[in-house]
């Protein structure tokens, strides 16, 4: 009958992946465009999936960071990539630090941090290019996946900028609930900037305690 729509073999959903087909036609000659009560709903990503920079599934946007200290690169390097002596001096984030494994410019160790009113435990690999560059990959635990970059620039007038990028991965976080995952791994990413500005002080302070070295 012409002009009445009707749904290809295998039912309304027989248009496989494109979802629901129309052949039938109008009495124009064009597509005859099914009635509203008939129309399939726009599919909407599932509740699970967190999308990052360029729409990648399962971690958030990169986020940036920067902090200037008063101090030289090399000073301002040992004091932020030194976590036992973070520990000490920032226990408010630094709850645990233990060394597993040692070699050249690169450790494994066990954190337990507290950033954005979350507490983390990982596993974390640290590759170091002094003073230039640390950079953390979390190999297990509530956020892993994710990777932080620190990198340390002479500032001019003895100080040093530190440009941190980290990309951020709900991991165990988003383990029970998506949408609870998503919010505690954003809280994360917030108290990030934070932790860093502490560690600038801290650092700074070293300058001024007379620990200051050849920058």
């Amino acid at each position: 009958m012409d002009g009445i729509p009707f749904a290809p073999p295998g039912g309304l959903g027989g248009g496989g992946a494109g979802g629901t087909q129309w052949a039938a036609r109008g009495a124009g000659g064009g597509a005859f465009a099914p009635p509203p009560c008939l129309e399939k709903p726009a599919r909407r990503p599932a509740a699970t999936q967190f999308y990052g920079r360029g729409g990648a599934a399962g971690r958030m946007p990169a986020a940036a960071f920067e902090a200037t200290i008063r101090a030289g690169r090399r000073l301002a390097f040992g004091v932020a990539t030194d976590h036992a002596g973070l520990a000490a001096a920032l226990p408010g984030y630094f709850a645990s630090v233990r060394t597993r494994s040692s070699r050249g410019g690169v450790s494994v160790l066990e954190e337990r941090l507290r950033i954005g009113g979350e507490e983390l435990l990982m596993t974390v690999r640290h590759s170091s290019e002094p003073p230039g560059m640390h950079a953390m990959s979390v190999l297990g635990g509530d956020i892993k996946g994710s990777r932080i970059v620190e990198r340390y620039e002479d500032a001019g007038g003895g100080g040093t900028l530190l440009r941190v990028s980290a990309d951020i991965r709900p991991g165990r976080l988003g383990a029970a609930a998506a949408a609870v995952g998503f919010g505690r791994a954003r809280a994360v990413i917030g108290g990030l900037g934070g932790m860093y500005e502490a560690i600038a002080e801290v650092a700074s302070e070293g300058r001024e305690d007379g620990k200051e070295g050849a920058g």
